[in-house]
């Protein structure tokens, strides 16, 4: 069974450019090399946070509920 990680993230719109740059060149590629991780989405939410920032939802497909286990630790 396919799982999904889903996390939300929310970043100041000031850092936003250099934060997309680091995610998706650096952290996305780790994470993706780590056992388990088959693949990754990342979207822009068009309602910002309500302090302002910008909301982000990334999406990590997984191939089991044990392979996210093993990567969070739990």
């Amino acid at each position: 069974m396919t799982v999904l990680y889903v996390v939300t993230v929310e970043v100041d719109p000031a850092a936003a450019h250099r934060w997309n740059a680091w995610h998706s060149d650096v952290h996305v590629p780790e994470v993706l090399r780590e056992p388990g991780f088959v693949g990754c989405r990342k979207l822009r939410d068009v309602q910002p946070a309500p302090d302002g920032w910008e909301r982000y939802v990334v999406m990590f497909e997984m191939t089991s509920l044990e392979a996210f286990r093993r990567y969070d630790g739990s």
